[in-house]
């Protein structure tokens, strides 16, 4: 931990801080359930919720260089991985990073994305779902960080499940540009099926239905009949021939 980070700590007390960040990444170890808990009224929950912003704020804040900030951010993230962390810097701060920060914000996500350590992930992906594509003001940049010639297979993975809320024709150029690889058929399905059922998922159906044609996909996968019968199809045996 860097020196600068220890001061920021200090700022909201260092043995509330790591009380909250053993929380924290317990949490993240443990997302499939803990996400689920809904206990905000929790004083528990609410102390380390003022203790991640108020010090995520404090950075943010700060007469830092533009650049440095968003590093030590991330050095932060990594010993508190939090929700609390990215929603933050999404809804209050986006527009006032430079643009070199945001290229900074970007890699350091990719490497979180490509590295081995499961647990950083998960709440970036959550952001990245409900907080950078959600948002019109946002999507655009987000996914041209993300997708590009040179994305790996593991960021490409991670964007297309979690694309729902990304304008179709963006998902649709991805799709052509994959398609000609059964390793891509899978998560190109739950693209096109979280595209259909969540609330704010974007879908051009009669074209969904042309790129289900061509993937190679057990007919029994989960949740393909269901698809299927979203989009019209009711003999959904004799649809892939």
């Amino acid at each position: 931990m860097g020196i600068i980070l220890q001061q920021f700590i200090e700022r909201v007390g260092r043995e509330d801080f790591q009380a909250a960040a053993t929380r924290a990444i317990y949490k993240a170890k443990n997302w499939d359930t803990e996400s689920k808990r809904t206990n905000t009224d929790s004083e528990i929950v609410q102390k380390d919720y003022e203790i991640i912003t108020d010090l995520g704020e404090f950075i943010l804040e700060s007469t830092l260089e533009h650049k440095e900030k968003v590093d030590i951010y991330f050095d932060l993230y990594r010993i508190y991985p939090s929700y609390s962390l990215m929603s933050l810097i999404h809804v209050h701060y986006w527009n006032e990073l430079f643009e070199t920060s945001k290229r900074t914000f970007w890699k350091h996500v990719i490497k979180i994305f490509e590295s081995d350590q499961g647990y950083l992930k998960e709440p970036i992906i959550y952001s990245l779902w409900c907080d950078f594509f959600e948002s019109p003001k946002t999507v655009h940049e987000s996914w041209k960080a993300l997708v590009h010639t040179k994305s790996s297979d593991d960021v490409l993975k991670i964007v297309l499940v979690n694309s729902g809320p990304v304008p179709f024709y963006l998902k649709k150029e991805l799709y052509y540009r994959l398609i000609g690889s059964n390793f891509w058929h899978y998560y190109i399905f739950r693209s096109l099926l979280h595209s259909k059922f969540e609330v704010y998922g974007d879908l051009d159906e009669k074209e969904a239905t042309k790129i289900l044609k061509k993937l190679s996909i057990p007919k029994n996968t989960e949740h393909l009949d269901l698809l299927l019968k979203k989009l019209g199809i009711e003999n959904t045996r004799s649809f892939f021939g």
